[in-house]
């Protein structure tokens, strides 16, 4: 008897588990984006935004960023997705069968197994005109590829 009630137990939590990414990361992730200056309009998805901006985007996407401003130039960045510690929980746990495999259907086809990365958006905008006299590429606390440049005013 006290192995059909541990199995029923198990099947319980089990099923209930089902889908826990989606039950902890939800299908949406916020992704926030700021310039320097503000006021800058950001464009994703054909909807139009201003910074500093805080906007829901769906973990199953990918989406271009475009960045305007008048008398600045234009900057132009991804948001790709990667595979969040969830996505893997769902992938080994279906792999040994301790999930069923709607678990796994269920957050792949939300994207709740999904990161949007990045997922914090700085941009220092570009005078339009200038002229670039010294850069280079630095990688920051947060593992993203930042290019730090010296510009002063063309013309």
């Amino acid at each position: 008897m006290n192995k059909l009630l541990a199995f029923a137990l198990l099947m319980t939590v089990v099923l209930l588990a089902s889908g826990c990414a989606y039950l902890a990361n939800n299908a949406m992730q916020t992704v926030t984006i700021s310039t320097t200056p503000d006021q800058a309009t950001v464009r994703i998805d054909n909807q139009e935004y201003q910074t500093p901006a805080t906007i829901k985007l769906s973990r199953n996407g990918k989406y271009f960023v475009e960045i305007t401003k008048q008398n600045y130039d234009k900057q132009t960045m991804n948001i790709t997705r990667k595979l969040n510690s969830w996505g893997w929980v769902d992938i080994v746990c279906t792999l040994f069968l301790v999930y069923p495999l709607i678990s796994l259907v269920i957050d792949w086809g939300t994207g709740a197994w999904y990161d949007l990365t990045p997922s914090s958006i700085n941009i220092e905008l570009k005078a339009a005109g200038a002229t670039e006299e010294f850069g280079y590429n630095a990688i920051g606390p947060d593992n993203q590829l930042y290019h730090v440049a010296l510009c002063k005013a063309g013309k």
